[in-house]
């Protein structure tokens, strides 16, 4: 029983040291405070960020339709709502 006890002590700690690890690299990373969230989910592709005010913004990328289009929360009105939208066939053509 002692045997079985000090194999679960030992195993909890490796455990412990490595999530610390983890946790210690992943603050201490450039990713990490970027804070910015990115996925894709069948034609669309939605990120998150900071406007220059400091707002939270949602990008959104219609890849069926290539456009980009960015939302920002109105906190007064409690509505997320448009605030630019990119064509993006535009953007990316060659002079």
């Amino acid at each position: 029983m002692k045997n079985t006890q000090n194999i679960t002590i030992a195993m909890l700690s490796i455990t412990a040291a490595v999530l610390l690890a983890i946790l210690l690299v992943n603050l201490s990373s450039d990713q990490a405070q970027a804070g910015g969230v990115s996925i894709k989910q069948g034609d669309y592709i939605i990120g998150t960020g900071s406007g220059s005010t400091g707002n939270d913004l949602i990008y959104v990328i219609d890849i069926a339709a290539k456009k980009l289009v960015v939302y920002g929360l109105d906190i007064n009105r409690g509505l997320l709502e448009a605030i630019d939208g990119v064509d993006l066939v535009k953007a990316f053509a060659e002079p």
